[in-house]
């Protein structure tokens, strides 16, 4: 059998997260991407993670905007943008490290790398592991019914238990402030939401949440005690991780690797440029 990570072909996988770049912020960032990958990726992967170029400061967000349907609109392009300098700066494949897949299709159609959304990947991986799952996440306006129709988009309303989706009891803010000060007080808190799930009939759990994917996945949260066993629980960056590397990997060896709706097609430079001047959009920076 041949080496599946052959020592001659490293791989590069970005990491773009749905908030501002900032420099202050990225090493500690870095540091939980490393934290979720180790032990999970071949030894010749590396992974780099990224924010958004233009975008207001967490500080400054009132949660209430992420369901915001302008917000979206606005941080769809921004990771759009995001995707095509990653894909300049020679990233083998692109991870968006929000689970509500912002800009993942978008930025198919101006890349010729794979491009993974934590929420499909995650939620397609755990229907294949269980014929029952649950998702937990962070407390913000209208997310659970957010999460229900994107679950209901991707056909797997059906592998979903009843009130299977659930909401972290602190808010948003305060409880990523609580998990940058402390990350073992978010493995305490999500724990007991993970095992009520298991409990009420989920053979896996999904976290619905980039950010506390990132704090989890470091404190290698990936099992739960319940019902006298292990079940399993998805960090959903290290699944897109895992899954943005196969497609890298199956490219490598031939196989056409694209996800790409029909009707959507992959834009050369040229006509990029081209479009973006005539919608009044800046170019790449």
């Amino acid at each position: 059998m041949g080496n599946r990570y052959p020592e001659a072909q490293p791989m590069r996988l970005c990491v773009i997260n749905n908030i501002l770049h900032d420099e202050q912020e990225i090493p500690a960032h870095q540091a939980m991407l490393e934290g979720c990958a180790q032990g999970m990726l071949g030894p010749g992967t590396a992974v780099n993670i990224r924010g958004l170029r233009h975008a207001p400061l967490t500080s400054q967000t009132a949660p209430d905007c992420y369901r915001d349907s302008f917000f979206q609109l606005l941080s769809t392009v921004q990771i759009v943008y995001a995707a095509m300098a990653a894909a300049r700066e020679g990233f083998d494949a692109i991870v968006v490290n929000c689970f509500d897949d912002y800009g993942v299709e978008q930025a198919r159609s101006v890349v010729d790398v794979p491009v993974i959304g934590i929420g499909s990947a995650s939620l397609f991986r755990a229907a294949a592991l269980a014929p029952k799952l649950g998702l937990i996440v962070p407390n913000l306006p209208g997310q659970v019914e957010f999460a229900a129709r994107q679950i209901a988009d991707l056909g797997l309303t059906h592998a979903l238990i009843d009130q299977g989706i659930r909401m972290d009891a602190l808010p948003f803010a305060e409880a990523w402030m609580q998990s940058l000060q402390d990350p073992a007080l978010a493995v305490a808190r999500f724990a007991p939401l993970a095992r009520a799930l298991v409990e009420d009939g989920a053979g896996c759990v999904v976290f619905g949440c980039g950010g506390f994917s990132l704090v989890c996945g470091a404190q290698r949260f990936s099992t739960v005690q319940a019902n006298g066993r292990e079940w399993p629980v998805l960090i959903p960056v290290t699944v897109a991780l895992q899954e943005a590397e196969s497609q890298v990997l199956a490219a490598r060896a031939g196989t056409v690797v694209t996800a790409r709706r029909p009707g959507s097609v992959l834009h050369g430079a040229a006509e990029l440029k081209q479009l973006l001047a005539d919608f009044g959009m800046p170019p790449l920076e």
